[in-house]
């Protein structure tokens, strides 16, 4: 038996952010999975350089909740993805799943140590001590956001 190849989309949303994501239509509103932010950059060259970056914070979500929906009225347009943006589109997400597998037990001792680290410093306040940690800690993670599609 043949899997059935995901339907993946390029969705230009209201908020003129542009999603690429595995998706399908259930009660009345579409189901994004694992989408990308995708970001366009004319070079100099002249050629367009695609950047693909979460759209969604998915080092601090539950883990395997990579599905999430998007009521019609967010969506202003929808394009077919041409071959070669879905293959890369699945290559990316395969390479972040595998980053944030790894990353995953690191993000957790973090989070403890930073909730400790809060309760014992109480003379910071709470959101400049949580942002100060996390450029230091999010520096640190093993992931490549380099990832050009020419």
């Amino acid at each position: 038996m043949t899997e059935k190849t995901p339907d993946i989309g390029i969705f230009r949303l209201v908020t003129g952010e542009d999603v690429i994501s595995e998706w399908e239509m259930k009660n009345g509103h579409f189901n994004f999975t694992h989408p990308l932010k995708l970001i366009f950059r004319r070079l100099a060259t002249g050629e367009v350089g695609v950047l693909l970056i979460p759209w969604i914070p998915e080092e601090v979500i539950a883990p395997n909740i990579i599905t999430c929906p998007i009521l019609l009225r967010d969506i202003l347009t929808i394009f077919e993805a041409r071959q070669s943006m879905k293959d890369f589109y699945l290559d990316v997400r395969t390479i972040r799943a595998h980053q944030l597998k790894k990353n995953d037990q690191k993000l957790d001792q973090h989070i403890a140590d930073m909730s400790a680290t809060y309760m014992m410093d109480q003379s910071k306040g709470f959101h400049q001590r949580l942002m100060e940690e996390y450029e230091e800690h999010f520096n640190n993670l093993d992931i490549d956001e380099s990832i050009v599609f020419h």
